[in-house]
């Protein structure tokens, strides 16, 4: 029997990480703006259809199970400051690089220059990289204390994650792979 739950994260998840970009997409499209056509939208990407579409809401599905677990959870101060630090770390290192190597696309049409969906990404990403950090590091705070409880669903998770990097990877292999070619 599939936990209702677990279809609730399934689906809040995949309407913030894709379905916002998708209504942005056909907004764009019937509106016939300039910047789809000239920029790359997230129906291009694997990792916007693949990865936002299914990968990032099994990751939390997965992590949602993990906590299930877990509980009760670490929620002292001090935790959340450092799953925060560790969210707003990897959205700043990600977007540090999409600005560095000059990968843009209509997020980000400019080096440097994020449009207004571009910074709700930055966002979305700052909360999903904090909230797998908070069951990450929950999990492994349980594995010193001695109270873990299985780690399948963990590592489904970490599966997963892997997955979507793959795809991300395939999407700018060559955009990047061309930066590091002596020119």
């Amino acid at each position: 029997m599939l936990n209702f739950d677990l279809v609730k994260v399934f689906f809040i998840t995949l309407f913030f990480s894709f379905g916002v970009q998708a209504l942005f997409y056909l907004r764009y499209a019937f509106g016939n703006r300039k910047i789809i056509r000239e920029h790359k939208a997230v129906i291009a990407y694997k990792s916007g259809v693949i990865g936002d579409g299914v990968l990032i809401p099994l990751t939390n599905v997965f992590a949602w199970l993990v906590l299930g677990q877990l509980a009760p959870w670490n929620t002292q101060l001090n935790f959340f400051l450092t799953t925060g630090a560790t969210g707003l770390l990897i959205t700043f290192l990600f977007h540090w690089g999409q600005q560095r190597f000059h990968l843009t696309n209509w997020t980000m049409p400019t080096s440097g220059h994020w449009t207004l969906l571009g910074v709700y990404h930055a966002i979305f990403m700052f909360c999903e990289i904090s909230f797998l950090s908070f069951v990450l590091f929950n999990y492994l705070f349980s594995v010193f204390d001695g109270t873990r409880t299985g780690g399948v669903p963990l590592s489904y998770a970490l599966i997963i994650l892997f997955l979507f990097f793959v795809t991300f990877v395939h999407d700018y292999w060559r955009t990047l792979f061309s930066k590091f070619v002596a020119k």
